[in-house]
């Protein structure tokens, strides 16, 4: 599938008057439309989603992550690229209790395991393609320093729906799993632990990143 036709059925184009028509936008003005438009579709937000997962899959990995001429460039993708996956993971977000120690029922999470699959294809698909220009030694060291910043949402949004619980399916767990996969294979990291502690020999791991996620719940 083309760049252009993909970008048309999303309704993405530049702001920029110099713009050519015939030329995608810059990849980060598209990733901050593209949250708008997530946080602004839920909580039918099914179709879009499977829309950025093609745009991964199909488009090429010099546009997807392009602005690396320049450091502060580059921290600007990293972070478009965030917030973008924050609002994914928004999109198959647990319901909130009333309280502390009222649970809710099966029916207020009947939603979540095909909003959770789908957000995982997406950012499976998201993964697979830095993971493939990761291990092609192009940009390496930027590559995996925008691979260390989405991996700690990853990675508890993964681990959050693999579990046996009442708001996953088996489907659910399965794509869980699956992303999980992608993403420690993405990075070069063996394991689960390897993944959160690193090692000696360079390989960071994102244990603090994923502590600084979980913090609210853990002071709660």
């Amino acid at each position: 599938m083309e760049l252009s036709a993909l970008l048309h059925d999303l309704h993405l184009s530049s702001s920029s008057e110099e713009q050519s028509p015939s030329s995608p936008p810059p990849i980060t003005e598209l990733l901050s439309q593209l949250r708008e438009k997530l946080i602004g579709s839920r909580p039918k937000s099914h179709y879009l989603i499977a829309q950025i997962k093609q745009l991964f899959q199909y488009a090429g990995s010099d546009w997807l992550f392009s602005p690396a001429s320049q450091d502060s460039r580059w921290a600007e993708l990293e972070a478009a690229y965030v917030s973008l996956i924050s609002a994914l993971i928004g999109c198959a977000a647990l319901p909130l209790c009333e309280d502390d120690c009222s649970p809710l029922s099966a029916a207020a999470y009947q939603s979540i395991p095909t909003q959770a699959a789908a957000v995982c294809a997406a950012l499976t698909a998201l993964l697979t393609t830095l993971g493939d220009r990761r291990k092609g030694g192009e940009a390496r060291e930027r590559t995996s320093s925008l691979l260390l910043a989405v991996a700690p949402p990853t990675c508890v949004f993964a681990v959050t729906h693999f579990q046996d619980q009442v708001w996953t399916s088996s489907a659910s767990r399965a794509a869980a799993r699956g992303l999980l996969e992608t993403l420690l294979s993405a990075g070069g990291w063996r394991d689960s632990a390897h993944l959160l502690t690193g090692d000696t020999e360079g390989s960071r791991g994102i244990l603090g990143g994923v502590l600084d996620i979980l913090q609210p719940q853990l002071t709660k």
